[in-house]
């Protein structure tokens, strides 16, 4: 009797798991809140990684509405890295934005300064159509504002938005030129991945200086830059500045590198106002 009630408590464990499975495939908010509550954490994320593996392998098509599925059915108990470690291949695969895989050696070196302090708004200046805005949101930043100049980027992601944005609520997206920027007040994050190479050389110090003016006492800027100083393309005749000239635009303002790395023909850096610590 005892083997057989616990064949029937095994059986159902694994029908509500697959189950589980099912509606974040459907994309069912409902059932997924439902199910999660029946199951253990482990249980749960076994739900998880076979809808992953499933769309991974290419047996179910990876959409906005199952991404935010999938983060939306992950025990509460994971890191903010894990689940961004748990949807980025997932939009990778799918091509659902143009994410760059190498900036999630930025991101968690963002969650690994910030960690100590509260974590208030955020700024991704260069949004473009939404690649890395919902990682910052995942790190617990909020608000989190999405600056481009291009509308065509911008109808993008406002349409991933509406696809996932229940996921994470304060996202806002400003059309804007980053030489003549509309925000107010001090963001405890300015994410720009190379967005400032969108600029020349001699409109770097200004956006590089509101940067810093914008950024909070114990704020980061992170950016993602090009290692040399070259000529634009076509008949611009203006230079995209180098990784070395901004990273002393920060230091000559007294600001400390917190880390940098290089790979390729690219560099990211971390930079916080000197003296400015976790206590």
């Amino acid at each position: 009797m005892a083997r057989l009630v616990g064949a029937n408590w095994a059986h159902a464990e694994s029908r509500r798991i697959n189950l589980l499975e099912k509606a974040i495939l459907r994309a069912d908010a409902e059932k997924i809140v439902r199910l999660k509550s029946l199951l253990r954490s482990d249980e749960v994320m076994d739900a998880v990684e076979s809808a992953r593996n499933r769309m991974m392998g290419g047996k179910v098509s990876i959409t906005y509405e199952r991404v935010s599925a999938v983060s939306m059915a992950l025990p509460e108990s994971v890191t903010a890295m894990e689940r961004i470690d748990a949807v980025l291949p997932l939009q990778d695969k799918g091509g659902l934005y143009t994410i760059r895989v190498s900036n999630m050696g930025i991101l968690e070196k963002i969650e690994y300064f910030a960690g100590c302090m509260p974590k208030g708004g955020a700024i991704d200046l260069g949004c473009g159509g939404a690649s890395d805005i919902y990682s910052l949101g995942y790190l617990g930043y909020s608000p989190v504002v999405g600056i481009d100049f291009s509308s065509a980027a911008l109808e993008r992601a406002l349409r991933v938005n509406r696809a996932i944005g229940k996921d994470i609520q304060t996202i806002r997206f400003v059309r804007a030129d980053f030489r003549a920027m509309p925000l107010k007040g001090a963001y405890d994050l300015i994410y720009a991945m190379n967005s400032l190479t969108m600029l020349g050389d001699k409109d770097i110090p200004d956006v590089v200086g509101w940067m810093r003016s914008h950024t909070s006492r114990m704020g980061i800027n992170a950016l993602n830059l090009s290692n040399k100083a070259v000529p634009k393309s076509g008949t611009d005749t203006r230079h995209l500045p180098s990784s070395e000239s901004i990273e002393e635009i920060y230091l000559s303002a007294g600001w400390d590198v917190l880390w940098k790395q290089s790979y390729g023909d690219q560099t990211a850096l971390l930079v916080r106002n000197a003296g400015q610590r976790c206590q």
